[in-house]
């Protein structure tokens, strides 16, 4: 692996690449990346990561972008003095236009002190469908080369608290509240996505859209896939090259639907990153993460084999009392080698890690 500015050289064994999709549509086509194979697989993975994009025609097709708008308080108004938990809200008939959800943004809560900051989410949609969030986009410091802005912006902060307020105040009077006693947020986090094809991180688009879509017509099915299983879709992607060990795991490389999962929710690309440690490095089960949810998503067989790969790591630093102190590095080898190969991710290692009884 080789990193720019100067930041040498790196060999591994294995590699898992977290690219999307314009990344990996812009490689060349010699790239290692590619396995030029024989095999059915091997040729099946080089045909969806290099010509199979989905939406190529019908509005979804069509440039546009995705918006998140999040304004950052010292303290949840709409939770604690509202009682709004849960529940959208929307009005679009002035700016700054608000598409919003009150329960999908963070609460900081720590112990008995009071909570906060906290994140309202006053837009969540797409150009497309509300065009009047396109307002927002002159407040994003660089659409074509990374979707996050946090910014302090007067011009964004004070209209957007302005708006909030006006639209809640009567849920504030109803309570006894005044809506112009609210100070107004310390940040206002964006998150804008571009289906720009030559944006550096673009809006994501997993295949087989046109299951999601409402709109007849809206995303065409993919010809590429035609009599594709979304079993051997996804065996096919998450190793492109098994000859070298390239792995890839996004969101854009996700089919739709699988195992019930929606489209372009970040849960994909972690899913499919699970698959591949689990497949490829017997990494166990997270203790965070629930066994069903786990066993059903990487499969029994190699949930098992993972979890026998744990005992023999776990077996093997408990009988190492000669060599104490154990240092992270020296546990990190031992889960390593019982897991049946050399790990070249950090966080792997980390994961493993989890399931040992270290003495440091």
């Amino acid at each position: 692996l080789h990193f720019a500015g100067g930041g040498g050289v790196v060999r591994a064994s294995a590699v898992l690449l977290n690219l999307p999709r314009q990344a990996v549509e812009r490689l060349d086509p010699a790239s290692v990346v590619f396995d030029r194979g024989p095999s059915v697989r091997a040729k099946l993975a080089t045909t969806i990561l290099t010509n199979c994009t989905p939406c190529q025609a019908g509005p979804v097709a069509e440039a546009h972008e995705d918006v998140k708008v999040y304004a950052i308080y010292d303290h949840p108004w709409w939770v604690s003095k509202l009682g709004l938990a849960e529940g959208t809200f929307a009005s679009v008939d002035a700016d700054p236009p608000l598409v919003g959800r009150y329960h999908d943004g963070p609460i900081r809560r720590r112990g008995k002190e009071p909570p906060g900051p906290a994140a309202l989410e006053a837009v969540y949609t797409f150009t497309l469908e509300h065009p009047q969030v396109k307002w927002y986009l002159p407040f994003v410091r660089d659409l074509a080369g990374e979707p996050l802005t946090v910014t302090t912006d007067p011009a964004l902060l004070l209209p957007l608290h302005t708006r909030l307020m006006d639209y809640h105040r009567a849920a504030f009077a109803a309570r006894g509240y005044n809506a112009s006693a609210e100070p107004p947020p310390r940040e206002v986090v964006l998150g804008i996505w571009t289906t720009d094809k030559l944006a550096l991180l673009p809006s994501p688009t997993s295949s087989m859209m046109h299951v999601q879509t409402s709109r007849p017509g809206a995303c065409p099915a993919e010809p590429c896939l035609r009599g594709v299983t979304p079993r051997q879709y996804v065996d096919a992607v998450a190793t492109p090259n098994s000859r070298r060990r390239i792995h890839l795991a996004n969101n854009d490389f996700t089919w739709t639907g699988y195992q019930g999962k929606p489209c372009c929710w970040a849960e994909q690309s972690l899913r499919a990153v699970e698959r591949i440690l689990v497949r490829e490095w017997a990494l166990p089960r997270p203790a965070w993460l629930d066994k069903q949810y786990w066993t059903d998503l990487v499969g029994e067989a190699d949930a098992t084999a993972a979890s026998a790969a744990s005992s023999d790591a776990a077996a093997a630093v408990a009988s190492s009392d000669d060599a104490l102190p154990w240092t992270s590095s020296d546990a990190a080898a031992a889960a390593s080698d019982a897991a049946g190969g050399a790990l070249a991710s950090g966080a792997g290692v980390a994961e493993a890690l989890a399931t040992l009884e270290r003495r440091v």
